[in-house]
This record gives C-alpha cells, structure tokens and sequence, in this order.
C-alpha cells in the first residue's frame, strides 16, 4: 500500500507541475543476479527519465501490475512448462527458453565431488526455500521432486541470499540457485543431471514503453553473457544447448566478437 501511495505522489507531484517534470519510468524486476549489474545501465535507458525500480522475490505481483499500468517494464523468470497467463495489452520476450538451474551445497559435501548430481540424491537433504517468491516457482519446484521420489523437507526459509548461503556453506541445507549466481566462498554449485528443473527468462512491456524494453533487453543481454562467461559450467551447457537461447549469440560466438 506504501508503495503505491508513493507512486500515486510521484504522479500527482507530475500533474500539478503543469506536465513539466521529467517523464516516470517504472520498471519491475524478480530478484536475479542480472540485477546486480543493471545499475550502471539505468542511466542509459531513458537519459530524460526518472526511473523507478521494484525488486521482487516471486514473479506473482509483476504481470498484474503491467496489466494495469502500474508497471512499465517488467523482467521475470516463469518455469518451463508453466503455462503464462498473458496480461492483458502487454508485450512480452523470451531472452532465454530454457535456463538450467544448479543446486548449491556445501565444498564440505560428498555429492560436490560429482560433476553432476541427481536429484533424487538428494531426497534425504534438508532444503533453504525462499518464503517470498509469489510465483509459480516453489509449487514447480515441489512437483518436480514428487517426480524424482520425494518432497523437499524445507527447514530453513530466507529471503536474503547471503543469510541462505551461510546456511549451505555449512553444510546444514542445500539450495536451488541460478545458474549465473556469482561464487560464493565454501559453496558450490552442480548441474542436475538431465537439467530438470529450468526457467525462461522473459522480458515484458506495454506498448508505449516498447523502445526502452527494446535497450533494456540489449543492457540485459550483455550483463547476462558476462555472466555466463565467469562461469565455466555453464559456459559449457550454453555453447552445447543453443537451442536453449536462440535469440542470444552463442558463447564462442561472444568471445570472438569481443576482439
């Protein structure tokens, strides 16, 4: 409710201002590593427009805000196979078509010295959820392991991915990351086998907002490539799963234009 108190202000503030200040700008992003880098890119986005910036842990809230105008942007990562429901009047691009995501555990743990790690080894470990993701995501992520034989035995529950780590560096609990999440000292991270658990990453707009989406999608690409550099795993499954992201360049592709 604050939160929109504050919106409604700011666009109040523009009206009685005789439309003479700056345009408003209100982007809505889920929580990922990407944003950890989009800062210095603000600026380029809309040079004579103030921006606003939401961070959510789920994905539930952004879409209905979009459809209703509150939002201008919107940047979210949906489960592979959940069906997305469109918002009305609004535009919408895939970055990537199928993210793996890699468990985390601790360097101490006897399944780190695996390449890869099925899920169902880990049935008998205590799992750190988020208990803010709104979305579609933890509902996902529960029938995927009802698949592979076991329901997720949840007993440590943080928002804060510092707090989550400390967890799973010391071995207490292991966790599901993305696969662009920067190091982290005593964890590590491995791909599941046969990549069961994925999401898209998707990109959504209204109309009037199209040309800022579009250098919004072009700051993002190359934040996300960067990371994909700096992590030689899934630099890996990127060059063999070029299906996975048609419409980003190849890794290998990427390091030769950078000269």
């Amino acid at each position: 409710m604050l939160a929109c108190i504050d919106d409604l202000n700011t666009t109040l503030a523009g009206s009685r201002a005789g439309g003479a200040a700056r345009p408003l700008l209100r982007l809505g992003a889920q929580a990922c590593p990407a944003l950890t880098l989009l800062g210095e890119h603000l600026g380029t986005l809309a040079p004579e427009t103030q921006i606003q910036l939401r961070v959510d842990q789920g994905a539930g809230r952004i879409p209905p805000l979009l459809a209703s105008g509150a939002l201008d942007v919107g940047f979210v990562q949906e489960p592979v196979g959940h069906a997305a429901e469109e918002p009305a009047g609004v535009e919408r691009c895939v970055l990537i078509d199928r993210e793996p995501l890699f468990v985390g555990m601790s360097s101490r743990d006897p399944l780190a010295a695996r390449s890869t790690v099925d899920l169902a080894d880990l049935a008998d470990r205590d799992w750190v959820d988020d208990p803010a993701d709104d979305g579609p995501f933890p509902a996902y992520f529960r029938e995927v392991c009802r698949g592979a034989g076991f329901q997720p035995r949840v007993r440590f529950w943080s928002g804060d991915w510092q707090i989550s780590s400390s967890i799973v560096r010391t071995g207490r609990a292991v966790g599901i990351y993305q696969p662009t999440a920067l190091p982290r000292e005593g964890v590590v991270f491995r791909r599941l086998t046969g990549d069961p658990l994925a999401q898209r990453v998707v990109l959504m707009w209204r109309p009037e907002a199209r040309p800022v989406a579009l250098r919004l999608r072009d700051s993002l690409t190359r934040i996300y490539l960067g990371l994909v550099r700096s992590n030689d795993v899934y630099a890996a499954w990127w060059d063999a799963h070029p299906a996975a992201h048609p419409g980003l360049p190849a890794l290998a592709l990427a390091r030769s234009g950078e000269g």
